[in-house]
C-alpha cells in the first residue's frame, strides 16, 4: 500500500493553485496588451500603406526630374552644346526650379531610405519574435 502525505500534497495544491492564480492574472493582462497591440498594429498598416503612396509620389517626382534632365540634354545636343544657351532666362529659370526640386528629391529620399530601413528592422524582428522557427531572409541596406 502506497502513502499519502497529505499535509505535503496540500501545500504542493496550495502553491499550485496561487501560481494558477497568477498565470490567470498574467493573462487578463496579456489579453489587454493584445487588444492594445492589435491596434497598434492596425494603425501601422495604416501608415505603412501611406507610406506605399509616399513611395509612388517620390518615384513620379524623379520620373519629373529625369524628364527635365533629358530634355536638357537633348536642347544642348540639338544647339551644338553653345555657350550662350546658358544665358537664356528661361532656360536658366528652369534649371533653378530643376535644382530646388532635386535638392527636395535628395530629402524625402533619405528620409524614406531611412524610414524603410528603420521599419524593416523593427518587422523583422517582430516577425522573429512571433514566428521563431521562420527562416526570413535578412536585406542589408
Amino acid at each position: 500500500m502506497l502513502k499519502v502525505d497529505t499535509f505535503r500534497m496540500h501545500d504542493q495544491h496550495r502553491k499550485a493553485n496561487l501560481e494558477h492564480d497568477q498565470w490567470l492574472a498574467d493573462i487578463d493582462f496579456w489579453r489587454e496588451e493584445h487588444s492594445r497591440a492589435a491596434g497598434m498594429l492596425e494603425a501601422v498598416k495604416e501608415a505603412w500603406d501611406k507610406a506605399g503612396s509616399a513611395l509612388d509620389a517620390h518615384a513620379q517626382q524623379i520620373q519629373r526630374l529625369q524628364d527635365h534632365l533629358r530634355r536638357h540634354e537633348q536642347m544642348f545636343s540639338d544647339e551644338g552644346w553653345a555657350a550662350e544657351l546658358f544665358e537664356d532666362e528661361s532656360i536658366v529659370a528652369e534649371h533653378r526650379e530643376f535644382q530646388v526640386a532635386q535638392a527636395a528629391a535628395v530629402q524625402a529620399h533619405e528620409k524614406l531610405s531611412r524610414q524603410y530601413v528603420g521599419v524593416m528592422a523593427e518587422v523583422l524582428e517582430l516577425l522573429k519574435l512571433t514566428h521563431p522557427n521562420a527562416v526570413v531572409q535578412e536585406t542589408g541596406q
